[in-house]
């Protein structure tokens, strides 16, 4: 199975918070990470230091596009729970279609990617 890095577990890998870190050591499956990871992880106030640091460790990874498929299919899952109450994050939205259209699960700490509708077969792993 393929595993997408959702930002929150990249931004604790990289700050070496002990879950992330364990979890990224136990990891045989192929990994993969977002278009919309790299770019939060890449936008903010960092020194020169910091955002080297943060280039070299993305470098790593293969980085899956937020194309037009991606964004018809975050679309549709927000119209979808717009039905339910209410969106979730649009960022996660798109890492959401970015990991289904890659038949990959997300490894995240965050909620919510599990307001997903079911229909839509999202697998997330927490970690």
């Amino acid at each position: 199975m393929v595993l997408c890095l959702d930002t929150t577990f990249m931004a604790d890998l990289l700050s070496s918070r002990p879950a992330a870190v364990d979890f990224a050591a136990s990891v045989g499956e192929p990994v993969v990470t977002s278009a919309v990871s790299v770019y939060e992880l890449l936008w903010g106030p960092f020194g020169r230091r910091r955002l080297e640091r943060v280039e070299s460790f993305l470098a790593e990874y293969a980085v899956l596009p937020a194309d037009y498929g991606v964004c018809g299919l975050a679309a549709t899952l927000q119209r979808s729970l717009l039905d339910g109450g209410g969106r979730i994050p649009d960022f996660d939205a798109i890492i959401a279609a970015t990991a289904l259209l890659a038949d990959a699960a997300v490894v995240t700490r965050d909620a919510h990617f599990a307001r997903v509708p079911a229909r839509f077969a999202l697998r997330s792993i927490a970690y």
